[in-house]
């Protein structure tokens, strides 16, 4: 397992946001999987929060869209972002 940041951008390549130390604990030729609860946030515009329930996030290489597994104390909520495929780099994953 490794801990790595997730760096989001919008469709003009404006910072949206950024998840600091996440958990990685999975990675193939096709896919990522990471895992976070409470990891500080950093929006776009510079405001700071906290994630308030883990989640378990699903990154593709192929494919344009990436899933969000949000356990809440009752229920699991899952999301759906259309998005470009994502690249790791030195800096996170993009």
């Amino acid at each position: 397992m490794e801990n790595i940041d997730i760096i989001s951008y919008k469709h003009d390549g404006e910072l949206h946001r950024v998840w600091r130390n996440v958990v990685k604990i999975y990675e193939d030729e096709h896919k990522t999987i990471i895992i976070n609860n409470e990891v500080k946030v950093i929006d776009g515009d510079g405001r700071r929060w906290k994630t308030r329930e883990p989640a378990v996030c699903y990154f593709f290489k192929n494919y344009w869209f990436n899933i969000i597994s949000m356990i809440k104390r009752d229920k699991i909520v899952y999301y759906c972002n259309l998005s470009s495929p994502y690249v790791i780099d030195n800096e996170g994953l993009k």
